[in-house]
């Protein structure tokens, strides 16, 4: 138990961003009884600005005053305020206007970053976890590299989100305490923090791609190991330098994803050929789809969790029906258990200037046409879920800002014009629809789309 605890520590979490170059301005400096508006190292409420261009640190100020600098030299201008936005969709800031403090206190510590290189390195490493990264990795490898081993990625990750997000919800404990620990990221504050899915997930997508992979191409083993784990220590300690997560968090997703790894890659191909083959597949995935988010934990306060757990599942949901629409068409190729050519390894074929050029094009119009059925159907999803749920649209979103506000205070949650159990029924049902459209896209209508203006991938499968 004392090993626990100690992993458990915040002022563990704190050692650490001070190794990493994080130090924090203790609250001395602030007369004035207001609360300090640091957001994610940066002022909500003016531009983002740094110390000395000769030491190059990253400043936070306190309520729209600087943080002293030393006298001599100019400051060194980070970001003016389209750098600000910039660094907001990039990291996932909140740093619209006005201010918001966070649930754990009122006095949000402020702090200087000591090592740009370390914040921009773990800033990037976090995005593994983004929508956006998983956009462009699936997108990528679908259309660009090996559907087949994406498939089979889709599959662990899906399973491994989805029972990482619920063990968070079923045992509800906290992320580390801010103060003393430095919150430079603040986007899944909402959310519970053990254990870590970012951790889960940067051992166990990376290693299914090895493993998958391993089997189909002419690889060095050794070295896609050690890229794996580099990929999984830098992602996992970004997130304790971003304030986010404990050792314990930390060890318990890698954990999680160890064991889910043994159990489900040996299968994976059986439940691949299953997928593919089985008249039903589309109706069982659609109905299990329902039933895993219908059965998310429940807790007695809103959190954007299974919001995005239905985000997860529709996505793999949407991509294995189109797997199996593939299949069923003929265009794709049979694996080997269901009577297809005998796996052999082939030669990776690195690109030329034409296969990079069509893979530009592929990846910009196929992504194009994404966001555009992204916005079409997650707008008619949700004013068509609002009509039945007898909701004003933006009575709905509302509910999520007044929700998100009261969170970020630590106040009880209080009636308002949407009931709980109506929001979620509109959440979970639009971004069910929403995201398993996305995925039959980028499964199937894509590269339908693709093949009809003659830049398909040769090798699809």
């Amino acid at each position: 138990m004392d090993i626990i605890r100690w992993m458990q520590d915040p002022e563990l979490v704190v050692r650490l961003q001070t190794y990493f170059g994080i130090e924090k301005i203790d609250g001395d400096e602030d007369h004035t009884q207001q609360p300090k508006t640091c957001r994610g190292g940066y002022n909500t409420r003016s531009s983002v600005q740094g110390h000395q261009a000769e030491t190059g640190n990253l400043t936070c100020s306190i309520d729209g005053s600087n943080t002293p600098s030393s006298s001599s030299g100019s400051s060194s201008m980070i970001s003016s305020s389209s750098g600000s936005k910039l660094y907001q969709r990039i990291i996932g800031m909140q740093m619209v206007g006005g201010s918001e403090v966070a649930h754990e206190s009122t006095q949000k510590p402020s702090f200087i970053i000591r090592n740009k290189f370390w914040f921009w390195l773990f800033s990037f490493a976090s995005l593994t976890g983004d929508e956006i990264f998983y956009t462009l990795f699936f997108t990528t490898w679908q259309w660009n590299v090996d559907g087949a081993v994406m498939r089979r990625v889709m599959i662990v990750w899906m399973i491994t989100m989805y029972i990482g997000q619920a063990l968070k919800d079923l045992l509800q404990i906290p992320r580390p305490l801010s103060p003393p620990v430095v919150r430079v990221d603040s986007k899944w504050v909402l959310e519970y923090g053990l254990p870590s899915t970012h951790a889960a997930v940067s051992l166990a997508l990376p290693s299914t791609l090895l493993i998958c992979s391993y089997d189909r191409y002419q690889m060095s083993w050794p070295l896609y190991a050690v890229a794996v784990v580099l990929w999984s220590v830098t992602v996992s300690t970004s997130r304790v330098y971003l304030g986010m997560h404990t050792l314990l968090d930390l060890v318990c997703g890698q954990l999680l994803a160890g064991v889910l790894l043994l159990v489900l890659v040996p299968m994976v191909d059986v439940l691949d050929s299953i997928l593919l083959q089985h008249p039903s597949s589309p109706l069982v995935l659609f109905g299990l789809t329902v039933a895993m988010v219908a059965a998310y934990p429940a807790t007695a306060t809103w959190n954007p969790a299974r919001g995005d757990t239905a985000v997860i599942l529709g996505v793999g949901c949407g991509n294995l029906m189109g797997s199996w629409l593939n299949y069923q068409t003929g265009v794709i190729a049979p694996p080997p258990r269901l009577g297809g050519i005998p796996l052999s390894r082939y030669p990776i074929i690195w690109p030329g200037l034409a296969m990079c050029g069509l893979t530009l094009l592929r990846t910009a119009f196929g992504l194009s046409l994404l966001l555009l059925i992204r916005h079409i159907v997650r707008s008619v999803a949700m004013r068509g879920l609002c009509a039945i749920m007898q909701v004003e649209v933006e009575d709905y979103l509302d509910y999520n800002r007044t929700e998100t506000k009261k969170k970020r205070a630590g106040k009880d949650h209080t009636s308002t014009a949407v009931s709980r159990v109506q929001h979620c029924f509109i959440e979970c049902g639009y971004k069910l629809l929403t995201y398993i459209s996305i995925g039959f896209f980028i499964t199937a209508l894509g590269p339908a789309c693709f093949r009809l203006i003659g830049i398909e991938r040769s090798t699809y499968s």
